[in-house]
């Protein structure tokens, strides 16, 4: 696959934005995506809770399945949502390049030392000039250390297997990032030293978390959700008696119906 064919593949269909304003195509992407949020084949994350919310969210991966020439199911397992931002799991990132056509041979790796002095470089060779230089990206232990990364108990037990991913995401971002769509990875979201802090009252994001939500609801044609019904309300009443003194009070609901 050449790469001007790639890229095309990657952004064919325009993505969410083009499919809402064609009811043709939206209601086609409600029914599908009703479908994902009923099966049970789609990570929790993303249907946890059911309800429009889980709808909604299978009609975002359709989408990006659509516009990326992929499978929703593969999307949907490597699709996570870091506050609010998407990100790509490491290994989706890998394979994606890898088939993507424009590498030479998919991404390989050359390791230097070992221990806390563990090197690991990623290196590939582009297909638009395969004579040309090597492209690489290089992480090191030290580099975990250094970025927070260690946090992670598995950079202790599998080093070189989270290093490998690491270097991954860098080579791809800095040489061919329409592989990403301009996403980051999701480990690389969670170590985010600088990423801007939600200063919003609680009371207010909800607010907008839920207005957010109520647009795409609207726009998916949705059902909206049903009233709240008020509980029985609960009376309290003396009884008099015939020579006028007063009995114990009792509790009255409603029957059903009233």
């Amino acid at each position: 696959m050449s790469e001007i064919t790639a890229l095309q593949k990657m952004s064919a269909s325009g993505g969410l934005t083009s499919i809402l304003l064609d009811k043709g195509r939206l209601d086609g992407l409600v029914r599908a995506a009703k479908m994902l949020a009923a099966s049970n084949f789609m990570p929790d994350h993303l249907v946890k809770g059911g309800g429009d919310k889980a709808v909604a969210n299978c009609a975002i991966v359709l989408a990006m399945a659509d516009r990326m020439g992929e499978d929703a199911f593969t999307i949907g397992q490597y699709l996570h949502n870091i506050h609010g931002r998407i990100g790509w799991a490491a290994e989706y990132i890998i394979s994606r390049a890898n088939s993507s056509g424009l590498l030479v041979g998919g991404i390989r790796w050359r390791y230097e030392g070992s221990g806390d002095g563990l090197n690991v470089i990623a290196y590939a060779k582009l297909a638009s000039d395969p004579e040309g230089p090597e492209i690489t990206a290089e992480v090191s232990m030290k580099m975990a250390r250094a970025e927070g990364w260690t946090k992670n108990s598995k950079y202790g037990t599998m080093p070189k297997h989270m290093l490998r991913y690491r270097s991954a995401a860098f080579l791809v971002r800095q040489n061919i990032p329409q592989v990403m769509m301009g996403f980051q990875t999701a480990e690389e979201l969670r170590d985010a030293r600088n990423e801007p802090r939600d200063v919003t009252p609680p009371h207010e994001r909800s607010a907008e978390s839920q207005r957010a939500t109520a647009v795409i609801v609207d726009a998916l044609g949705l059902d909206d959700e049903p009233e709240a019904v008020d509980p029985p309300v609960e009376c309290e009443a003396e009884i008099v008696a015939p020579d006028g003194s007063e009995q114990a009070g009792f509790e009255w609901a409603p029957e059903e119906g009233e």
